[in-house]
């Protein structure tokens, strides 16, 4: 059986949702061809910066790809595409492959497969363990059923996308072990309720009896899963994983770090040594930093539709970390940040400057990949931000301590603090609180946050008549 490769093959993707995208992402990244399909036309649209093709119809992406790949919410959803006059397999060319990702029952996949043989195409049921996260970084683990042959001949497809792929027989194999996984899951998931609710009512803290539990080799897996799947607060500020070489999982621990703080008056040095025309995009990046306090991964990942002059804020839909658009932080990092008119101003100076200024295109944008990704925050920082700082006098030159852009996060906090806004200000502002705290927040920029803002650019004597102070 012709294996699927880069050259010889193009690859349809219909459902480009929070599991299809970046798996679709991987695909185009890594040099495949692609179609895509979603009945959210944008969805699909947003491939496009990274050379995907938007199809209008199933029925166009069907006729006009060898391999079409499907991720799904819903058994129904799955059989709606696939079927009719106007579905995957009445459309489909001589010899198409279908390789389903959705998680349905197996005797779902298995009508699929008899649907596709009466129409000449094979169908294998790959379904797949793993977050958005996972799938992002290719680190998937993929369930396959079907002809054998056929699944041997999209490895290359399968190498892209999952750190490791099992074949397990027959048509409805791979939503068979899915179903297994699932099955053992929420029964590990239901124990830690039951453990933890037996253990508050005998009396214990709950959040001492979660930091102990976490402890333990059998929870160093089952935990994990627990917090992903919303169970157990994914947030907490104790040591959820115990070391690998303690049979744990995972081992994510509190930092000792302490970030050097830049005081407003080597913030004015350091975006003098930036204010000039070949480092416009630098010097806007480092204001936006140092007076927003936004996370460079929420700074990179800007695109000119999140910037709200009418409601003074900035929205953050978004993070660019490691050269791949995710998720942000947490649910409660993804809303918006005050934006002072003066900053707003010179983000409209600069979109005006920028050839990518579209609603769509990045605000720090890449000039060398063609606008098509942002700017890599580390490269930026290195060659920029860093010797800015030293010759600003805020880190010495021989200091091979961290700095970059997060710096100025932490700088910003502290003028706060050291200018008398409230401390519940601050907390809103940063998106920063402890779990607690940051649950019972309802965030959303006002007039004090705007105010708050104000107070910095004032300070580093940046304002609408000019840009630093003599």
């Amino acid at each position: 059986m012709k294996a699927i490769t880069q050259e010889n093959d193009r690859l349809g993707f219909i459902g480009i949702g929070y599991m299809g995208r970046p798996i679709a992402r991987r695909l185009l990244e890594a040099g495949f061809k692609l179609t895509a399909y979603d009945r959210d036309n944008k969805k699909a649209g947003d491939l496009i910066p990274y050379g995907g093709i938007v199809a209008q119809s199933v029925s166009e992406l069907s006729s006009s790809c060898g391999v079409v790949l499907s991720c799904l919410p819903s058994d129904e959803a799955v059989l709606d595409i696939y079927r009719g006059p106007d579905g995957v397999f009445a459309n489909a060319r001589g010899g198409l492959l279908v390789i389903d990702l959705s998680t349905v029952y197996p005797e779902t996949s298995q009508e699929l497969s008899r649907l596709g043989l009466e129409r000449g195409v094979e169908v294998l049921d790959v379904t797949m363990s793993g977050s958005t996260p996972t799938a992002e970084a290719g680190l998937l683990t993929l369930f396959g059923g079907g002809n054998k042959e056929r699944f041997d001949s999209a490895e290359s497809v399968f190498r892209v996308i999952a750190k490791k792929y099992f074949y397990l027989g027959p048509s409805g194999s791979g939503a068979t072990m899915k179903l297994v996984v699932n099955t053992l899951l929420g029964i590990g998931m239901q124990a830690i309720a039951e453990a933890v609710a037996l253990g508050e009512k005998a009396g214990l803290e709950r959040n001492r009896l979660l930091d102990v539990l976490s402890q333990t080799a059998v929870m160093s897996q089952i935990y994990g899963h627990a917090q992903r799947h919303g169970l157990l607060a994914a947030d907490m500020v104790f040591n959820p994983f115990r070391h690998p070489k303690f049979g744990g999982a995972r081992y994510k621990t509190q930092s000792d770090y302490e970030a050097k703080v830049v005081a407003p008056e080597q913030m004015i040095a350091i975006l003098k040594q930036l204010d000039k025309p070949e480092t416009k995009l630098e010097w806007t990046l480092a204001l936006v930093h140092s007076a927003t306090a936004l996370r460079p991964e929420e700074c990179f990942a800007l695109q000119w539709r999140d910037i709200d002059p009418t409601n003074n804020q900035i929205l953050v839909q978004r993070a660019w970390s490691k050269g791949k658009e995710m998720a942000g932080k947490t649910k409660g990092s993804m809303k918006p940040v005050a934006m002072h008119p003066a900053l707003c101003e010179f983000l409209n100076e600069w979109r005006r400057e920028s050839c990518y200024n579209k609603d769509d295109d990045w605000v720090f944008a890449s000039s060398r990949e063609k606008g098509r990704v942002p700017r890599a925050a580390s490269t930026c920082g290195k060659h920029y931000l860093r010797p800015a700082a030293v010759a600003a006098g805020a880190i010495d030159k021989d200091d091979h301590s961290r700095f970059g852009w997060h710096n100025l996060r932490h700088s910003l906090a502290t003028f706060f603090g050291s200018n008398e806004i409230p401390l519940s200000t601050i907390q809103s502002m940063l998106r920063h609180a402890k779990p607690a705290t940051t649950a019972r927040y309802i965030h959303s920029v006002n007039s004090k946050q705007v105010e708050a803002q104000g107070k910095y650019p004032e300070a580093i004597k940046v304002g609408k008549n000019g840009k630093e102070a003599a």
